[in-house]
C-alpha cells in the first residue's frame, strides 16, 4: 500500500518561459520552458539602439503554481534584479477559488529588461503568503550541446 501524498505538499512550482498560452479545455501551453532557472541572453543593446538603451529580453512569463483554500486573494509581483533593486511592480489582479484547489499565477513581462548579468527574484504576493522564485541571467549565447539534459517519454 502506498502512502498518499496531500496535495499541498506540491505546491509552490515555478516555470520560466517565453511564453503561456491558453488552450480550450482551461489547459495552459508553456512555450519556450527555460530548463534549471537558467537563461542564456546576449546583453548589449542592437547598434542602433539610443544611449543607455536597457538590453531586453522580448518576453519572459514567471508562472506560480501554489495550492490554496477557498477565498479571494489580491495578486502582485515584484521583480528585483541582481544588486535588489526594484524594476518593476505588477499588479496580477484578484483571484477568486471557490474550492481548495491549485491555482495558476503568471506574471507576462514583454519586453523584460537585463541590465545585467546574475540572479534576478520574482516576489509573488498571494493574499499576505509571499513567494520568491529566483532565476539566472547568463552572458553568451545559447550552445548546441549545453548541460542541459531532456528526458522525453512516450507512452
Amino acid at each position: 500500500m502506498s502512502a498518499k501524498l496531500e496535495p499541498q505538499r506540491r505546491f509552490p512550482t515555478f516555470v520560466l518561459c517565453e511564453d503561456v498560452r491558453q488552450e480550450v479545455g482551461g489547459k495552459l501551453s508553456y512555450v519556450g520552458v527555460y530548463p534549471g532557472y537558467n537563461i542564456t541572453a546576449v546583453i548589449q543593446p542592437p547598434k542602433d539602439a539610443p544611449p543607455g538603451a536597457v538590453p531586453a529580453l522580448p518576453s519572459l512569463c514567471c508562472i506560480l503554481t501554489v495550492f490554496s483554500e477557498a477565498g479571494e486573494f489580491a495578486c502582485m509581483a515584484r521583480v528585483l534584479d541582481p544588486s535588489n533593486k526594484t524594476l518593476g511592480d505588477f499588479n496580477l489582479g484578484v483571484t477568486k477559488i471557490s474550492i481548495p484547489q491549485p491555482h495558476v499565477i503568471v506574471l507576462k513581462a514583454q519586453p523584460f529588461p537585463i541590465p545585467t548579468l546574475g540572479t534576478y527574484t520574482v516576489r509573488f504576493f498571494v493574499g499576505e503568503q509571499e513567494y520568491d522564485f529566483q532565476f539566472d541571467v547568463l552572458g553568451g549565447t545559447p550552445s548546441a550541446d549545453s548541460d542541459a539534459k531532456q528526458v522525453v517519454a512516450e507512452a
